[in-house]
């Protein structure tokens, strides 16, 4: 039988695709205080406010929307780097945008009295902060890729392990912050666990949009990815301009990887086992591999989010914790089947 990698995207989206609906519709009824599917159907259909469909459409859907974007920005960027570094083990947060956000945020948190809005183009407190993320994991990365550029290319070991001696570096510096200023500890640390409360109003717009151009980027270079996988030299003999697809796919895994991290924080393990276990169920082909991985990673945080919600006295639970709770199991399990060599 001959492999058609349409076939098997297709059919892989569309069960993914009804699961996220499904959860969606859970994420929409489940809170501190439950609604049934019945209410949320009824809120739908009313021309009148209330509070029920206040709760549900201004406050839940949006979250619902925000925990699918961060996670499949994050899955879709671990498996463009997995795939561009040849490393099924590579994080999105190697490649410093992680620390570079963390940094960012925490001159906003530490220097900024929260609910002060600040003088910066009207902006609030919350968009201060995204944007300060933003701005540090961005200029982490650029930092990085020059770092690891020279003679006319850039090596991916030494962006690997010049990654993990900037994270190391910029988490110091983030340390220090927090001893300098520390009644501000509690709201850093919170914001280093992830969470989607964190996001300004609207912000799952503004990633929706960079999701989408991110996704559609990824699977026009998805073909000439599956030549790098075979080696470089390959791939060049095969006409790829290796040089190219490695700064453009660096670069839009970084700009996914930033985004996310602006919105929600640190959220861990989404990135690597995500595109990990694709890997295993449908190959290495990237074709296949980066329409399914954003679902995937997508409908991996809403069901995170659902864990997260329920109302515990401390508040909910940040929902980085729930995936590495999950991921750290689950990493280990599989990478001590023969599947996990794959």
């Amino acid at each position: 039988m001959t492999y058609n990698w349409k076939i098997k995207a297709l059919k892989t989206s569309l069960i993914l695709i009804v699961i996220g609906i499904a959860l969606g519709m859970v994420c929409l009824t489940v809170g501190s205080r439950f609604y049934g599917l019945g209410a949320v159907i009824t809120s739908l259909r009313s021309h009148e406010d209330s509070t029920i469909k206040t709760i549900i459409w201004q406050l839940r859907f949006p979250r619902m929307i925000m925990a699918f974007e961060v996670g499949a920005a994050l899955a879709l960027s671990g498996l463009a780097l997995q795939s561009l570094l040849r490393n099924p083990l590579v994080d999105p947060y190697l490649i410093g945008a992680s620390s570079g956000a963390a940094f960012g945020a925490a001159l906003v948190l530490v220097f900024v009295p929260t609910g002060i809005s600040i003088a910066i183009m009207g902006l609030g407190f919350k968009v201060a902060l995204s944007l300060m993320a933003f701005s540090g994991a961005l200029a982490a990365i650029a930092f990085l890729y020059v770092s690891s550029y020279r003679r006319g290319d850039f090596s991916t070991k030494r962006l690997v392990l010049m990654g993990v001696v900037l994270g190391a570096f910029l988490s110091s510096l983030v340390a220090l912050l927090i001893i300098l200023r520390g009644e501000s500890l509690r709201q850093v640390v919170l914001w280093l666990m992830g969470s989607l409360e964190i996001a300004p109003k609207g912000g799952w717009k503004i990633l929706g949009l960079i999701l989408i151009l991110g996704w559609f980027f990824l699977f026009s270079r998805s073909y000439r990815l599956n030549l790098l996988s075979q080696g470089e030299m390959v791939a060049k003999g095969l006409g790829v301009n290796v040089g190219n697809l490695k700064r453009d796919v660096l670069i839009m895994s970084a700009i996914l990887t930033a985004s996310a991290v602006s919105m929600s924080g640190v959220i861990g393990f989404v990135g690597l086992i995500v595109p990990h276990f694709f890997r295993m169920i449908h190959g290495p082909d990237n074709r296949v591999l980066i329409p399914i991985t954003g679902l995937g990673g997508g409908i991996l945080l809403m069901a995170a989010d659902i864990l997260a919600r329920p109302a515990l006295h401390a508040g909910e639970i940040p929902i980085g914790i729930i995936t590495t709770i999950l991921g750290a199991p689950f990493f280990w399990f599989v990478l001590r089947t023969p599947a996990g060599e794959r």
